[in-house]
């Protein structure tokens, strides 16, 4: 799963966030992804980006897997996340 980060202003793709998945023939990833419920992403930061913008970046992608993965789990108070249905 890849997801274009775009220019605000020009629409231009500038880098991409890439969900990675254990390969088939990786036995002992796919044992740890799902025992320890761990994703895996690769990054791909503009050319010449500063540390702030690469921090964001980041913090984008925890932002989005605590939204997306996280809402389903509950911890008995509520639905989880910051989601709830």
């Amino acid at each position: 799963m890849v997801f274009p980060i775009t220019d605000a202003k020009s629409g231009a793709t500038v880098a991409s966030i890439q969900k990675m998945y254990a390969s088939s023939n990786n036995c002992l990833a796919a044992l740890g992804r799902m025992g320890y419920d761990f994703d895996t992403f690769a990054v791909s930061f503009p050319e010449g980006s500063s540390q702030a913008e690469r921090a964001l970046l980041i913090t984008g992608i925890i932002l989005n897997e605590f939204i997306f993965s996280e809402r389903d789990q509950t911890d008995g108070n509520d639905a989880g996340g910051v989601m709830s249905d």
